[in-house]
């Protein structure tokens, strides 16, 4: 699946970016920095913060995504935020009441969550796990603005 867009038509003027723990600098800081060049924000915020409570699902070891994006939509004043965790989320689906995933973005919507726990999982390399990352941000970003997947046979851009 691939967006079919021209990205420099949408601007957000200010876009969050929440993590929680201890992560690599990349992580941190770079890919921040390339999500928005790419997207041509005006403002981005680098924010540290905690996971909240309300999130954890005990009987998985896990956070809810879907609390996880409502929490980061209640608590951050920007127009988007793009929340990091290296702990493991999950989701419902129609077939699993708690579904492992790697990311999740409501779209159109405020915010999304990414876990490297699995985003990173069976890398090759740090090169592989920085091009992985970038990717599904992207994706997921793009998500949040409304962008709907493109199937079609002439795919218009590749960037995810």
């Amino acid at each position: 699946m691939f967006f079919d867009f021209n990205m420099h038509q949408i601007k957000p003027k200010r876009v969050d970016s929440a993590y929680t723990g201890p992560i690599g600098r990349y992580t941190r800081t770079l890919y921040p920095r390339n999500l928005s060049s790419e997207f041509n924000i005006d403002s981005l915020q680098i924010v540290g913060t905690s996971l909240p409570p309300e999130t954890y699902y005990a009987p998985r070891n896990r956070y809810r995504a879907d609390k996880l994006i409502l929490y980061l939509q209640a608590n951050f004043p920007s127009d988007k935020v793009f929340g990091i965790t290296q702990k493991d989320i999950s989701t419902t689906t129609t077939q699993q009441e708690d579904w492992g995933i790697m990311v999740l973005a409501f779209t159109p919507g405020k915010s999304c969550v990414d876990s490297t726990y699995r985003t990173f999982r069976n890398t090759q390399s740090e090169v592989h796990k920085k091009e992985r990352l970038k990717k599904v941000v992207f994706h997921e970003f793009g998500l949040t603005l409304g962008l709907h997947h493109f199937s079609g046979k002439n795919l218009q851009c590749a960037r995810c």
